[in-house]
């Protein structure tokens, strides 16, 4: 039987282990104790492992080992070149010897030197205006923008600074008014409204005018036109009422009535107030009779113009001799008639009227005032105490005229006089008070033909402008000495 040991491959001796693709058996192959393993183990076929090629390059090859330190040089080179071109080409750039060139910043120059700076960059210059509150004739911006690559011969728009000018919206709806107004730039428009033949709603008026020159921040009004209609005046006072009617372009006209309510205020009005009408109407307001209460009670008068006092003395049967107007626009008239005689002026003590200045003198205005009132009771009018020249005397007279606050009197024997005037001449008795802010005097006098009652009444202040030290400082002494003591004469006419 074959030894199976002589079946296994032979070992190489260079003592570098199996040959490539040998199999090792598993088990220990030297033992004898496994044969029938032994009898199984295949044929192993056996190949001879090749050394490989050496690695190194067969020598004696030309160039090798000499060209890769040559090539070094040669891309550094190229490479410094490369870099010089770059750099010329942007310093040529920026240094706008090609590419164009860049549009300068003209804002805020005059429009001659930004012109001129553009044209000398080679560009075509076209102007244009926008309008502007500050740099009028100065660049504001050019188009294309400061900056911008533009070759030589390229159009620039050059846009200059113009005063704002009104536009015309005179007939324009308020609507299309306002929005013309803030294309233009205003900021600050008003509106108010007047009665005008105009189509309601539209503008009739601006201020300023159209085309003045203006900045956004001026104040802008527009007046609005709007139909004819009689204002609400109920209850409103004569003058103020009269006011509105002329203000909503109609004609007042003033009907005095008997009323409850205070003279002066508007008790009616026709057409009734919100009525619209024509332009030409005539809008009449009913106003309680703006009288005094009786035209004895001189201290009410002053709560009504001459004017007014005026009408009424005519109503009372009085009739105006002369009246005009003094140097400081108050009224100086003279009434009479068989109940007396009113005077209205500047120095209600004294008797005198100078009917030259009347003839001469301006014709006072409707609204004027007076200073001082005097009133001279006819002789039927005298209260029966009048002869007594007592107090009771001075109570009568007052008590028809409605005064009160009697504070001082005087007669023949205690009035104070300037230093070396005698205490002679007709007696008197003479009665001063105060009523609110005006004051008033009480004068009668006994002598035949020249006895007479005299009433005055004038605001306090009137008597602060004279120097009243030589009548004690008394109204009362100083309002008789001028009356009595005074020349009395031709004082009309």
């Amino acid at each position: 039987m074959e030894d199976p040991k002589s079946r296994l491959p032979e070992v190489p001796s260079d003592g570098l282990g199996p040959s490539v693709g040998r199999s090792e058996p598993a088990g220990d192959l030297e033992s004898p104790s496994n044969p029938s393993a032994m009898a199984t183990l295949p044929q192993v076929v056996t190949t001879p492992v090749q050394e490989p090629e050496s690695l190194e390059p067969p020598k004696g090859v030309p160039g090798e080992g000499k060209s890769r330190s040559v090539s070094r040089p040669v891309v550094a080179a190229v490479l410094l070149l490369a870099a010089v071109a770059v750099t010329a080409i942007f310093v040529t750039y920026e240094a706008e010897l090609w590419g164009g060139r860049s549009v300068p910043s003209v804002a805020g120059k005059s429009q001659v030197v930004a012109q001129r700076d553009l044209e000398q960059r080679g560009f075509e210059v076209v102007l244009a205006e926008e309008p502007v509150d500050d740099g009028v004739g100065k660049a504001v911006r050019c188009d294309p923008a400061s900056g911008t690559r533009l070759e030589r011969g390229s159009e620039v728009t050059l846009v200059v600074g113009t005063a704002r000018v009104l536009p015309d919206v005179v007939g324009m709806r308020l609507d299309e008014a306002r929005t013309a107004l803030a294309e233009a730039g205003a900021q600050d428009v008003s509106i108010q409204y007047e009665a005008s033949p105009a189509e309601e709603g539209t503008v009739i008026r601006s201020t300023p005018e159209a085309g003045s020159a203006f900045v956004a921040r001026d104040a802008i009004t527009l007046t609005v036109a709007q139909p004819y209609t009689v204002p609400y005046v109920m209850d409103k006072d004569e003058s103020e009422a009269r006011s509105l009617v002329e203000a909503a372009g109609l004609e007042a006209k003033l009907e005095y009535v008997s009323s409850d309510e205070p003279g002066g205020i508007v008790v009616g009005v026709s057409p009734d107030q919100g009525t619209r009408v024509g332009k030409d109407d005539v809008v009449t307001l009913k106003v309680s009779e703006p009288y005094p209460s009786d035209y004895h009670h001189l201290a009410e008068y002053f709560e009504f113009t001459a004017n007014q006092i005026g009408d009424y003395l005519q109503k009372q049967g009085f009739s105006l001799r002369a009246s005009y107007a003094n140097a400081h626009g108050k009224v100086q008239a003279l009434y009479e008639g068989e109940r007396g005689r009113v005077t209205l002026g500047s120095y209600p003590f004294s008797a005198k009227f100078d009917l030259e200045a009347a003839r001469e003198g301006a014709t006072p205005e409707a609204d004027a005032g007076f200073e001082g009132v005097r009133l001279e009771l006819p002789k039927s009018e005298w209260p029966a105490e009048a002869g007594r020249l007592s107090r009771d005397a001075l109570e009568g007279v007052m008590g028809l005229c409605g005064l009160s606050g009697l504070s001082r009197s005087c007669n023949m024997q205690t009035v104070v006089l300037p230093q070396g005037r005698e205490r002679k001449g007709t007696p008197f008795v003479c009665g001063y008070g105060e009523m609110g802010e005006a004051c008033w005097t009480v004068l009668i006098v006994q002598g035949g033909k020249d006895a007479r009652v005299v009433v005055t009444a004038a605001p306090k202040a009137l008597y602060k402008s004279y120097d009243l030290a030589p009548f004690g400082g008394s109204v009362c002494d100083f309002v008789a000495y001028g009356d009595v003591y005074g020349k009395r004469g031709a004082e009309v006419g």
